[in-house]
């Protein structure tokens, strides 16, 4: 859910989140989206994604005020289910190499989204730097991700199950920059192999994480994750 404060465009905070979160607004948000997917930002306009969302083109603006709030709330959307899909997956973990496996499980399924998500991300990234609300909601969405993945990483390290070479945010932090990195490059070169770059990512994160080092090679099944060698 979207956080606001006080009004924008004389319309409550409280009743544009409302607006927001109902089922004509969440069908904007994902056709919106898809949209980005497609044809990018400049080509992701009112009058495709209205009916495309089963709505007019003028209930846009009730609906979100502007294109970039719109924009804005894919971005929030997208990472509220990754940061969900994080807690599920690294809260569990009993050991650094459940850490590993886990995190090579994210990066896995966020590589694999049709690149859906790197789209929005590096489509957003530039957009950012010419609009405000793009670049508030953006930096916002950042610093919970690093926040919320540095507390499970601290976390852990209180459970005596892994070790920091330094703070857990900041570790958090070099974490996501090294998956946000292997994302822009999989959209800059749709033909790059991503596979070894993978498996070097996992010798990075068991390296910070502390955890045993061990030969690593890919799932043979098809998926970007990594398995146990032999």
């Amino acid at each position: 859910m979207p956080v606001t404060v006080g009004s924008k465009n004389g319309v409550p905070a409280a009743e544009r989140d409302r607006r927001i979160a109902s089922p004509a607004g969440q069908r904007l948000v994902a056709a919106a989206r898809e949209s980005i997917r497609e044809r990018g930002v400049a080509g992701t306009t009112f009058d495709r994604i209205a009916p495309e969302a089963g709505v007019s083109r003028g209930s846009i603006a009730w609906y979100f005020g502007t294109k970039e709030r719109l924009l804005a709330e894919v971005l929030r959307s997208d990472s509220d289910r990754r940061l969900e899909r994080m807690r599920d997956r690294l809260e569990p973990a009993a050991s650094s190499e459940e850490m590993i496996f886990a995190f090579g499980d994210l990066l896995g399924e966020f590589l694999d989204e049709n690149r859906g998500p790197q789209v929005v991300l590096g489509e957003m990234a530039s957009l950012a730097l010419r609009h405000e609300t793009i670049r508030a909601t953006q930096t916002e969405l950042r610093r919970r991700w690093r926040r919320e993945l540095g507390r499970v990483l601290e976390d852990k390290v209180e459970q005596g199950l892994i070790g920091l070479p330094g703070s857990p945010e900041g570790t958090a932090s070099l974490l996501t920059a090294l998956a946000q990195g292997m994302a822009i490059e999989t959209i800059s070169d749709p033909e790059w192999d991503v596979r070894k770059a993978i498996e070097q990512a996992a010798v990075a994160a068991r390296a910070l994480l502390g955890g045993r080092a061990v030969a690593r090679r890919l799932d043979p099944r098809g998926a970007r994750r990594l398995v146990d060698a032999p």
